[in-house]
């Protein structure tokens, strides 16, 4: 029987072109926040109908704890949106795209905090430590109950032997999150996913994407009168 497919070699090289171009890593992007935003609308509605006994949708029959696939998908979201960004630099794409057969984005692939340290874009320190929150879980605490290296587990504070010393350590640690102005009021990564995603939390995403979405717009190299509209970025002839 005649082989009626395309070599594997031939497909890989097609997708890698199509990869080439800023914009596909964009349109995946959008794609995983939405994701997100179906989650985390779907988890609300569950809370709200929880005592409900009449007939429901079956989604939301059941409560289930999705605070870390949440963080999951925001995580891979802007991974997504910030190699978009690096793939503006044409002596990136060589780097990245130069192996026959593999993609090279190196051992910091995965870490949003250096990725974005390679772009110029400014990160506030509340978007750091969500970052890493974000991070975490797009690389094991979203997907599995464990990490598969124990140095990616994060600290976790000791038991205080008794009430009256955890107050006091937790009072201490409160007093220093208001002297240094921290809105997290000093929770670690290890608090941070054992939580639910707050106004904060979100917010902070959906701020960071949209920042990350606008430099890639701005970054069009036509004149302004030849900017005219696209589908990506309202503009005909654009370089991403």
């Amino acid at each position: 029987m005649a082989n009626t497919h395309e070599s594997v070699r031939d497909v890989w090289d097609f997708e890698k072109y199509c990869c080439s171009k800023p914009v596909h890593w964009v349109h995946l992007a959008w794609n995983l926040k939405c994701s997100y935003q179906v989650l985390a609308e779907n988890n609300k509605l569950v809370t709200r109908y929880a005592f409900d006994k009449t007939e429901k949708e079956p989604l939301l029959n059941n409560s289930f704890w999705s605070a870390g696939t949440e963080r999951m998908l925001i995580g891979f979201s802007l991974e997504n949106m910030v190699k978009a960004i690096l793939l503006l630099d044409k002596e990136v794409v060589s780097t990245i795209f130069k192996k026959e057969g593999n993609l090279s984005w190196n051992k910091d692939g995965h870490n949003l905090i250096k990725l974005y340290e390679q772009t110029s874009l400014e990160i506030t320190d509340i978007e750091k430590k969500f970052l890493e929150l974000w991070q975490t879980c797009s690389l094991w605490a979203g997907r599995y109950p464990i990490s598969v290296k124990e140095n990616h587990i994060p600290r976790k504070r000791k038991s205080m032997p008794t009430r009256e010393a955890l107050i006091k350590r937790s009072k201490k640690r409160y007093e220093k999150a208001l002297e240094e102005n921290d809105l997290l009021m000093g929770a670690e990564l290890h608090d941070l996913l054992h939580t639910g995603i707050g106004s904060l939390e979100h917010q902070t995403f959906i701020n960071l994407y949209e920042r990350s979405n606008e430099f890639l717009e701005d970054s069009c190299g036509l004149p302004e009168s030849e900017r005219l509209k696209c589908w990506s970025c309202h503009r005909v002839g654009c370089t991403i």
